[in-house]
């Protein structure tokens, strides 16, 4: 430790950890979501909140600077090991008193539906102001009612440059900023993924006789990864992934399909995107990538990882590189919402007359079998009578061009 500059905090065997002894107790001590720290509507009475963001952001410190406010009890709860019971007697305990409610809710997302429900009332009421935190999308965790009463503040990953400064106030206050150099400090800032309680962590875990180890800290680097299974990142990389095939960015597509692998992603999972992706993006451009995307399911599961990780990128490549088009997609959503919409007969003609009445009523006459037509084309129109509506529209690409004018002489055989 340097001489110059005493700790602060002095490192030892305390049981509390050391990011919850460096935690921001005042707003100008937090660092990162300025535009959120910063809002007017924090301290309102009568507005509740849910803080959204990964870990290490923020959420829980901010919570905690607002209930310090002289106009709240501050409760900090637990969704994970407190319920309905709890609250009620919370709730009965500060009934009485002038000040409201202040409920922070840690990890509200694992309040099931009639847990959430019970809040709404008392916050309606004004007997509580909440303040709830969740790494899961609120549009997903929240049950409606309740996220129609309440702000959404989205918090974000901590930057490079705000991890630094607050690595430095750590060290200052742990008087070790003289004695860790820009290497170790790179380290342990490349190491927690813009989570600021793991870079503290992390900064005690790897502290041996106030100095930092090397070797822990090189193994901190490979922990920590920009994807998670769980939340929203699963979902985010395949929107990328699929938007990078689309875009004809082989490249692109390529690491996001290898980041996935390589954090745990399931693989049929990633298959079964890529097999919509072939008719959704592709289709009729290259009809043949339908069968390698379900070929490449097939075989998948026979081999399996590491295996098989291949055959999902040489899939990846060629989806990535192939002609594309979507009018597949957009004749079947166009037709679907057209009979959504419309009601109609099918013509007497496609009708099969299997019995005498049938035949009597007029069902499949001047029905005309194409096969025994030049080209196997007979002419006959199949729509129902008085609908004109084009749903399939063939694209700017090499095989659709040729359906376009194979197309265009049917329509006029159709029409003499």
């Amino acid at each position: 430790m340097s001489s110059s500059q005493p700790s602060l905090f002095p490192i030892s065997k305390n049981k509390i950890p050391l990011a919850e002894t460096l935690r921001p107790l005042k707003k100008d001590e937090l660092i990162g979501n300025t535009d959120i720290v910063q809002s007017n509507i924090l301290l309102s009475l009568n507005i509740s909140f849910i803080f959204w963001g990964p870990s290490g952001t923020g959420k829980t410190s901010l919570a905690r600077i607002i209930g310090q406010s002289k106009d709240f009890h501050f409760i900090n709860f637990s969704a994970v090991s407190q319920g309905i019971s709890d609250l009620k007697k919370i709730i009965n305990t500060y009934s009485d008193s002038d000040k409201k409610i202040l409920l922070f809710i840690d990890e509200i997302h694992r309040f099931n539906k009639s847990q959430q429900d019970f809040l709404l009332p008392n916050i309606e009421d004004g007997t509580i102001k909440l303040i709830g935190a969740t790494t899961e999308n609120p549009s997903f965790s929240i049950n409606h009612a309740l996220l129609s009463r309440i702000h959404v503040f989205q918090f974000k990953k901590i930057t490079k440059s705000q991890l630094n400064k607050i690595l430095e106030n750590a060290l200052f206050k742990l008087g070790l900023n003289q004695e860790i150099s820009s290497e170790q400090k790179g380290y342990l800032i490349d190491s927690c993924n813009g989570d600021a309680r793991s870079l503290i962590n992390n900064l005690e875990i790897s502290l041996n006789n106030n100095k930092l180890d090397d070797k822990i800290l090189k193994k901190l680097q490979k922990k920590f990864s920009g994807f998670s299974r769980n939340g929203d990142d699963r979902y985010h990389f395949i929107s990328a992934l699929h938007k990078s095939i689309r875009a004809s960015d082989c490249d692109a597509a390529l690491i996001y399909l290898s980041k996935m692998i390589q954090q745990g992603e399931d693989p049929i999972y990633i298959i079964r995107r890529l097999i919509r992706v072939s008719v959704e993006d592709i289709g009729i451009a290259n009809p043949n990538l339908i069968n390698l995307a379900i070929s490449t399911l097939n075989s998948y599961q026979q081999i399996g990882s590491p295996e098989g990780d291949l055959l999902i990128a040489n899939l990846v490549i060629n989806l990535s590189l192939s002609y594309k088009s979507n009018s597949v997609y957009l004749a079947w959503n166009k037709v679907n919402q057209f009979n959504k919409n419309n009601d109609f007969d099918i013509p007497i003609s496609l009708l099969n007359a299997d019995t005498k009445l049938q035949k009597e009523m007029g069902y499949s006459k001047d029905y005309k079998y194409d096969h025994n037509y030049l080209n196997n084309f007979s002419g006959q129109n199949c729509m129902p009578s008085g609908i004109s509506e084009k749903f399939y529209i063939p694209q700017n690409n090499p095989i659709e061009k040729e359906i376009e004018k194979k197309m265009n002489e049917w329509e006029k055989i159709r029409n003499r």
